[in-house]
């Protein structure tokens, strides 16, 4: 049961970095897309698309455009 708690201690962790890296790239260049996301994190578009989902709802960003 511990290891459970860690592991899932530890993908919340990874979540909040990689959503930290889409905020500084967002702070650097001002936008941001899936395609671009999916690249220098190393995820699925769903991933990406989840992080993005996560952070509108968090109040961080706004999503803006066509999504295909």
């Amino acid at each position: 049961e511990g290891q459970v708690i860690v592991g899932r201690q530890a993908q919340q962790k990874l979540i909040a970095e990689r959503k930290q890296k889409i905020m500084d790239v967002l702070h650097k260049q001002g936008k941001i897309n899936v395609s671009e996301t999916t690249g220098f994190l190393g995820v699925s578009r769903a991933t990406a698309s989840r992080y993005f989902d996560e952070l509108e709802q968090e109040g961080k960003v706004k999503q803006v455009g066509t999504f295909s």
